[in-house]
């Protein structure tokens, strides 16, 4: 039986991490339901989120300096 995602079913979780970008209005409902929420890659300012993003600079860098 395939369910439609409710909200509420977040309760459920210890936690729950959210892989893509979604509307502001969709983490709030989202964190209402479950405050340990974190986000991946969503690079846009969102201080009431723990967020976890790419950071491709030390990886480029030490290719340019000649390692990898």
């Amino acid at each position: 039986m395939d369910k439609a995602f409710q909200f509420t079913d977040a309760q459920k979780y210890d936690g729950v991490i959210v892989a893509g970008v979604f509307t502001q209005e969709f983490y709030a409902n989202l964190a209402k339901n479950n405050p340990h929420t974190v986000l991946i890659d969503d690079y846009r300012y969102l201080p009431a989120y723990d967020i976890i993003r790419n950071s491709y600079f030390k990886s480029t860098q030490i290719v340019f300096d000649g390692g990898l």
